[in-house]
């Protein structure tokens, strides 16, 4: 296949991704990250003055939600859902392109190019991936370190 379909494929992709991820609906605790992200933005910007208590907030750390809240407060608050999911896709296609990078480091580049398109297209990844802020966020990190560890 060319460059120039591999990159066609690859828009297509996106916004075939953008597509699903704005109407995926809200999931059942998606306004609780939210709330937790809100209140976690604010006690930062008080620098410690507006401390909130925040429900599991010793199992789970709120900064990836405070920075996905802090985004979506760019838009519209009606369309704080999509948003969100956008904001996830993006964090998701990175760590299917970080893995994209490991398996061409490990093996090469035609096999690197199949396993970011099974990853892309495997429900229980990149579906899961779009609304769940909490695998999105371990995904792209433990990939995206296991790379930089494999190219130190």
């Amino acid at each position: 296949m060319s460059k120039k379909k591999q990159i066609i494929l690859l828009f297509f992709l996106f916004l075939f991704s953008g597509y699903c991820s704005i109407l995926i609906g809200q999931s059942w605790d998606e306004v609780f990250h939210s709330i937790q992200g809100k209140i976690t933005v604010n006690y930062l910007f008080s620098f410690g003055k507006i401390d909130k208590d925040i429900f599991y907030r010793e199992f789970y750390s709120p900064i990836y939600w405070s920075i996905q809240y802090f985004l979506t407060l760019v838009g519209p608050m009606k369309y704080q859902i999509e948003a969100s999911h956008l904001v996830n896709l993006i964090f998701s296609l990175s760590a299917i392109f970080a893995i994209g990078k490991v398996s061409k480091e490990l093996f090469n580049k035609k096999v690197s190019k199949i396993v970011f398109l099974i990853l892309f297209f495997y429900p229980a990844f990149f579906g899961q991936m779009g609304f769940n802020p909490k695998d999105t966020i371990l995904a792209f990190c433990h990939v995206w370190i296991f790379y930089l560890i494999l190219k130190y």
